[in-house]
């Protein structure tokens, strides 16, 4: 009876991995901040983990790095920026976006959007 249950559990398994492994993948990166750099408000010290949503923001002599998978942003001194996953919205300041996941980047009613899915800056 038990290699019944056994299997029985294997194919359930089976079914429930890979599932859970599609609903894991979030658009995620890393900040790394020269200087002082507030995420959601929370001084970070060096670097940080950063989820859709998040709110980054410069001092007048800091700049941070935002690291993700095929995507890095520069977050210049004195400027906020919402990290949006496949987007990066700019509310004051600048930001140097270079992509080759067509990340764009808004500011105000402009956005701007790789064409190609190649190396852009």
């Amino acid at each position: 009876m038990r290699p019944v249950y056994s299997k029985i559990l294997s194919c359930i398994m089976v079914v429930i991995l890979p599932a859970a492994l599609f609903a894991a993948d979030q658009p995620n990166a890393m900040l790394y901040s020269h200087g002082a750099a507030l995420v959601n408000g929370n001084n970070i010290v060096r670097s940080s983990a950063l989820f859709s949503g998040d709110l980054v923001q410069t001092n007048a002599d800091s700049v941070a790095n935002i690291n993700a998978t095929g995507s890095s942003i520069l977050v210049l001194n004195d400027s906020l920026v919402q990290y949006e996953g496949s987007a990066v919205k700019l509310e004051h300041g600048g930001v140097t976006v270079s992509t080759s996941r067509l990340v764009a980047t808004r500011a105000g009613d402009v956005k701007v959007t790789p064409v190609a899915g190649v190396w852009t800056e």
